[in-house]
């Protein structure tokens, strides 16, 4: 438990010093900055070949590891697997590339595209790297890797949104589908106006507190019943087989530590939302704003449910992330780091203890895949 700790801690303190200089280079050039930089690339590496070098982290790992030792024997091991998915993946096979390199390609495209689409903020790098490994994020990513990587390579697709470019957002998000078919339902995000929806922050983290509330009080889950139906249609076929069970399946209402972390990093990023628009005054930002909103008020209100109620929710979980870095960069200048007001260094700790609650949680269970694992 200890050592996956640090490990963690080394690797967000990593990324977090790898993107200092980016965001050096931002204060000195702005948006001309490239984002082809030494620091970019070791950043992308350093991410890239420690996911292709774990073992056993991620619960789905041990799935997408028998796939594709599935593969390398000639085998299907499921096929309903999205069609590019499985073409790259028996692409790789072809190769005669191994587990490290099959790993650390998804793991490439997931850190890309989440870098890329904030090349326009690379101020955010540093906070960026340093949550991903000690928030929720990275267990996150490990665990539904197709889904995962749609979800950044969405980051990115925000732009085709703000901009008004329907064709090219339809484009990628019809060629995402073939890598999970749950991606189409990324397309009716595009008629959303990006306005200011969520201007009143009182209310707004009342309404977090209450959707909170009615999650843990299990009410929703007494209106689920279509939901087979649903999850089949987006891609969940597998899982929803079996629904009534699924159902009858008694949950943990339980409001434990790392869900109270993250109620609490969510309220913060509500009650200084009005100071960053007008620090940030960016589209994007209030773009990612109102993703965050969304995803955070719907997680609570379906936390107690099946997960897999919440699973297509997690295609906006990097703008948590995202917000999250903003909120950082935001208290940091306004507070200082050791300021007489501590409330950044207070965030920055909320920010960074998920991973070390969720290493805690199964400290009596050596094989979890909760805990890092290299795989030599």
């Amino acid at each position: 438990m200890v050592l996956s700790c640090i490990i963690y801690t080394f690797f967000g303190l990593i990324m977090y010093f790898l993107g200092i200089q980016s965001a050096h280079n931002y204060t000195l050039l702005g948006k001309r900055t490239p984002f082809w930089t030494l620091g970019n690339v070791l950043i992308i590496l350093f991410f890239t070949v420690i996911s292709g070098l774990r073992y056993n982290v991620g619960v789905d790992y041990a799935t997408y590891y028998k796939m594709f030792t599935y593969l390398q024997n000639g085998f299907v091991y499921r096929d309903d697997v999205e069609p590019l998915f499985a073409y790259i993946s028996q692409l790789w096979v072809d190769i005669g590339a191994g587990h490290f390199v099959y790993f650390a390609f998804w793991a490439f495209l997931q850190v890309f595209f989440v870098y890329y689409g904030l090349k326009n903020h690379q101020y955010l790098y540093p906070f960026i790297g340093l949550v991903i490994f000690l928030g929720p994020y990275y267990l996150s990513w490990m665990n539904g890797i197709r889904q995962s990587i749609v979800a950044c390579v969405f980051v990115w697709a925000c732009k085709f949104i703000i901009n008004k470019e329907f064709i090219k957002y339809c484009a990628v998000i019809i060629i995402c589908s073939f890598m999970h078919k749950s991606a189409i339902i990324l397309l009716p995000i595009y008629f959303l106006p990006n306005i200011n929806y969520f201007k009143n922050k009182v209310v707004w983290i009342a309404v977090l507190i209450a959707c909170t509330v009615i999650g843990q009080s299990g009410i929703v889950q007494d209106y689920m019943n279509f939901a087979g139906e649903y999850l089949a249609l987006i891609g969940y076929d597998n899982y929803s087989q079996g629904f009534d069970n699924i159902m009858d399946k008694t949950v943990d209402r339980a409001l434990g530590p790392r869900r109270i972390l993250v109620l609490l990093l969510d309220i913060l990023i509500i009650w200084f939302s009005a100071e960053m628009k007008i620090r940030f005054n960016s589209k994007f930002f209030l773009f990612s704003f109102n993703m965050f909103v969304l995803y955070a008020c719907l997680t609570e209100l379906l936390s107690n449910t099946n997960f897999l109620f919440t699973r297509p929710l997690l295609y906006f979980a990097p703008f948590s992330l995202i917000c999250s870095a903003f909120l950082l960069v935001y208290l940091k200048e306004r507070y200082g780091v050791f300021g007489r007001n501590p409330i950044f260094i207070i965030t920055l700790v909320i920010s960074c203890l998920y991973t070390f609650a969720a290493v805690a949680s199964v400290a009596d269970d050596p094989n979890s895949p909760t805990l890092f694992r290299f795989s030599f």
